[in-house]
């Protein structure tokens, strides 16, 4: 949506019809990023860090994405479009706040867990 006035009329339909697409297998609008596009991003992003050979790794990203990070690592291949739809609102966030995510394929219930969601306690106005 390069070079579309926000409060246009046209490019909100074009936002609040692009947004479903991230609820519902298969729809695209125009060209942008869906369910199936982010959820498949968010999958090789996770087997990238967990080859990683570093004992901790910062990631810096959106808060959009960090929602499909970690209601994969909580749900793996259970996650539905329906199903994110309860992380993507209910899981706010704050800029710069910092979440916690684990690997070890030797934990015999859960290879990825979650333990700190978007600490902001270093934050002047937390």
């Amino acid at each position: 949506m390069l070079g579309r006035v926000w409060n246009d009329a046209e490019t909100q339909q074009i936002e609040s019809s692009w947004v479903k697409t991230f609820f519902t297998r298969g729809e695209r609008v125009l060209d942008g990023e869906n369910y199936d596009d982010i959820l498949e991003r968010a999958k090789q992003a996770l087997r990238y860090l967990e080859k990683h050979t570093a004992s901790n790794i910062l990631v810096v990203t959106h808060g959009f994405y960090l929602r499909i990070l970690v209601a994969y690592v909580l749900f793996g291949d259970a996650l539905t479009p329906e199903i994110f739809q309860k992380p993507q609102w209910g899981l706010r966030t704050k800029n710069t706040g910092i979440s916690v995510l684990h690997f070890n394929t030797e934990d015999t219930h859960q290879k990825r867990w979650l333990s700190v969601w978007n600490d902001h306690s270093h934050l002047a106005d937390a």
